[in-house]
């Protein structure tokens, strides 16, 4: 007790002495961090970050000069609106944080208490019924969902008049884009997901697009909003590759047409950038980039750490291509049934890699189920991996969703030779495998959309 009191003390001298130095930009954050393993704190806000290391008694101080006030993620764990001339204290005890200080606490703390409301308000939320809606009543829900979202903004800002008003637009745009994303999935997967139907949307659907800046920069340090842009971009470039079915059955090409679309569609170069290295980032895990491909990307790409980080992973991903060795692995059935890679030899091998709690795996397990029935007379396995450190709950799902076949599970999390040794970075991720153990595709097509072609080509 006499311990936190005196760093209680310390803290509030420390802010007390540097409130006389704090310049027009500065900005100054401290805070204590108990019951914890974090060595450093850091602060990101779109091309920023700030970093400061935590002492053994988990006491941090960071200062730093900016001149706008901005939205930043916390370790990327939670947002802070901080303000130039202004100082905050973070308090962490257990898994709960609490801010105090000046504006900058006030609009944080603001963020964490939108965070309880959002989540009582939505508990009971139905899927299902969400997205069955008609196109009329499912654009209703949606802006009664954004009017409802800005409650507490609304209730802050009758409360202290003084709010920064970068604040409030920032706020606005992070509810308005966070809710309206789910234009694209229910138009595009979700609405014929749940109905059996096909979507058909008049052109007063669309309208939202009108509230949408798809160049805005400055909207680069809200997640909501660079969520947005990935969405538009992986849907509508999909949209469009429907229409050239040749084309989507080369990954190479139609990462080039997509590279196209993505240059195509945003001017400004900030958000191009960004846009252009998730999506190649993505892409080049999915082993869906050549040379070529890097090429263009690299001469359209200003952002020399994105180039980098993309290059990086390209070379690192060359032991996966068609013809490399596909590494040895050794799982285990229900019946602790050994089995390796090397037991299939002579056949092809289809690997789904899935979790237990992975919707687009589950979705396409149906697809998956046809396809092995449809191939039982060719000379091909189709073995199922779970990526689950809890045997019971893996038998449980397996059981739930009446999976049949080779069933194995993966129990050693991210540091297991097989997701090493395969690169998995997420799921569902399919591998086809030829009769001698190399690789056709390291991260093959899902059954819902080309697998087939790539099977009848590879059989």
């Amino acid at each position: 007790m006499i311990m936190k009191t005196f760093y209680y003390l310390l803290i509030s001298v420390f802010i007390f002495s540097s409130c006389k130095k704090l310049v027009n930009n500065e900005i100054t954050v401290t805070g204590h961090l108990q019951s914890t393993d974090i060595k450093e704190i850091y602060l990101k806000s779109d091309d920023l970050t700030f970093k400061a290391p935590v002492d053994s008694n988990g006491t941090f101080i960071l200062k730093f000069a900016v001149d706008q006030p901005r939205i930043y993620r916390l370790n990327d764990d939670l947002n802070l609106f901080l303000i130039p001339g202004d100082s905050i204290i973070i308090n962490k005890d257990g898994e709960a944080y609490k801010f105090s200080g000046g504006q900058s606490a006030v609009l944080s703390n603001y963020y964490l208490d939108w965070e309880k409301y959002w989540s009582k308000l939505t508990e009971n939320f139905d899927e299902e019924k969400y997205f069955s809606q008609e196109p009329d009543d499912f654009t209703r829900t949606i802006y009664q969902y954004i009017d409802t979202s800005k409650v507490p903004l609304n209730e802050l800002s009758k409360k202290i008049t003084d709010i920064d008003p970068e604040f409030i637009r920032l706020e606005n745009e992070r509810l308005k884009y966070w809710m309206i994303i789910d234009f694209l999935p229910y138009e595009y997967q979700m609405y014929k997901h749940y109905t059996g139907k096909e979507p058909d949307f008049n052109d007063s659907f669309y309208n939202y697009m009108k509230d949408v800046n798809l160049n805005d920069s400055t909207l680069l340090q809200l997640e909501s909003y660079k969520d947005f842009l990935i969405t538009y971009t992986n849907y509508n470039s999909k949209k469009e590759l429907q229409n050239n079915t040749e084309l989507s059955k080369d990954k190479y090409s139609e990462t080039d047409f997509i590279l196209n679309f993505i240059c195509k569609e945003f001017t400004n170069q900030r958000v191009l950038d960004y846009v252009l290295y998730k999506i190649i980032y993505d892409r080049t895990n999915d082993l869906r980039m050549n040379e070529k491909n890097l090429t263009a990307f690299k001469e359209n790409c200003r952002n020399e750490d994105f180039i980098e980080n993309v290059d990086k992973r390209y070379q690192e991903l060359q032991v996966l291509m068609p013809g490399q060795p596909a590494p040895d692995f050794t799982l285990y059935d229900a019946n602790n049934k050994e089995y390796k890679l090397s037991d299939f030899k002579g056949k092809y091998l289809l690997i789904d890699v899935w979790g237990v709690f992975c919707q687009p795996c589950i979705r396409e397990m149906p697809y998956l189920k046809q396809i092995e029935q449809d191939y039982k007379n060719k000379n091909i396995e189709f073995v199922c991996i779970c990526l689950e450190k809890d045997p019971a709950l893996w038998l449980k799902r397996v059981g739930e969703l009446n999976l049949t076949g080779i069933q194995l599970i993966d129990k050693g999390g991210r540091e297991s030779q097989f997701r090493k040794g395969y690169k998995i970075y997420w799921t569902p991720t399919y591998i086809l495998i030829d009769t001698e153990g190399k690789f056709i595709d390291a991260r093959a097509p899902r059954p819902s959309e080309n697998l087939r072609d790539l099977l009848d080509k590879s059989l």
